[in-house]
């Protein structure tokens, strides 16, 4: 099914797909080139991304993450752990962002193509479109659109620094739902 899309990807395009949070814009997560256009559609400076994985447990190949983290994922959240590489445009002190979104289509394109960015597809500073038509009209033809399974959340994800114990975002996910977050700042 997603053969022209991992196509599109692997030829360093740029994807607008659905997660579980908003509509994301995706290229592979370590294709410098690719990323670099994502900055150029967002018209925004050159800064660390996160990174959407179909399982935690791929999510692991990258990534120094708590077990318990594996309960929560897949989810509307994004988890700042320890990185286990140094990737351009992907870490940043040796942290990295990861996401497994609750989106069946996001996760079939993850498991055919491989780990892509996770950014909300908007224009940088600007707030979060939520409708795959107003994307549309602000990205144009610069971009491939995967159809599929619509966020259900429309808003950002949760964002939880692991390495730090602390949440920088509450977003989709409530943390007051989930006891393990109370020990954090």
């Amino acid at each position: 099914m997603n053969t022209e899309i991992c196509h599109h990807l692997k030829s360093h395009g740029v994807i607008v797909y659905p997660t579980d949070t908003l509509y994301g814009l995706g290229a592979y997560a370590f294709d410098t080139e690719a990323i670099e256009k994502i900055f150029r559609l967002k018209r925004m400076e050159p800064r660390v991304l996160s990174v959407a994985f179909d399982s935690f447990e791929s999510a692991e190949n990258y990534a120094y993450l708590p077990e318990w983290v594996s309960e929560i994922l897949p989810g509307p959240v994004t988890i700042i752990a320890r990185a286990k590489g140094e990737w351009k445009y992907i870490v940043k002190d040796g942290k990295i962002g990861i996401r497994v979104p609750d989106n069946e289509t996001a996760l079939q394109i993850l498991r055919e193509c491989g780990p892509l960015t996770s950014t909300s597809a908007n224009m940088h500073g600007q707030k979060e479109m939520k409708d795959i038509a107003e994307i549309k009209r602000i990205f144009g033809h610069d971009v491939l659109y995967v159809e599929g399974e619509a966020p259900k959340y429309k808003m950002p994800s949760t964002i939880i620094d692991v390495v730090d114990g602390k949440i920088l975002r509450e977003g989709a996910m409530k943390i007051t739902d989930y006891s393990y977050f109370q020990t954090f700042g």
